[in-house]
């Protein structure tokens, strides 16, 4: 069974803007009409420091019924957590080289930051996510709302996600 991973302090930063979000699109291996951005959904992310640490999610909470489902889930876990959005993604990214547990870290494959919620043009809703690269590195992307490692929306318990949240709950 995975065990939550402490990371280490990521600074305050700044919710990003809409145009922000799909600036950082323009260049990347998916861009097309398709692939821009058509609302911020949802942006429940810290603009102040924290402790991260990854937890992994359980099996049972790897099964995401619908979007409105988790969406709905991320908000009341956010009452009592401080989940990490787009800005903590990408600058843990930026980062890595900085925190060895998290380059270290073999058993976790993806690390979903589910505080943003983005609405693509094709529809579909995603969040950001860390993915392991062939190497060691991490890069980021974006990820299904209700994609759970699985070709079919189905329970994947080997898929090893964690969520990137912070150390203790908020008072």
């Amino acid at each position: 069974m995975l065990q939550k991973v402490l990371i280490g302090e990521l600074p305050a930063l700044r919710r990003p803007s809409f145009t922000k979000v799909n600036e950082s699109l323009i260049g990347s291996q998916e861009t097309g009409l398709e692939d821009a951005i058509a609302s911020i959904e949802q942006d429940l992310s810290p603009d102040t420091a924290f402790v991260l640490q990854l937890s992994p999610l359980s099996e049972r909470q790897a099964v995401i019924a619908s979007p409105e489902f988790y969406l709905s889930y991320v908000f009341e876990l956010s009452r009592t957590h401080v989940l990490g959005g787009f800005q903590q993604c990408h600058w843990l990214v930026a980062h890595q080289r900085e925190f060895p547990q998290l380059i270290d870290q073999q058993e976790i494959h993806e690390i979903q930051f589910p505080a943003f919620i983005a609405k693509f043009c094709d529809g579909v809703r995603r969040m950001p996510v860390m993915i392991r690269t062939p190497g060691k590195d991490w890069a980021s992307s974006w990820q299904r709302v209700d994609y759970d490692g699985s070709d079919h929306g189905i329970s994947c318990p080997e898929c090893r996600i964690a969520v990137a949240d912070a150390i203790g709950q908020l008072q």
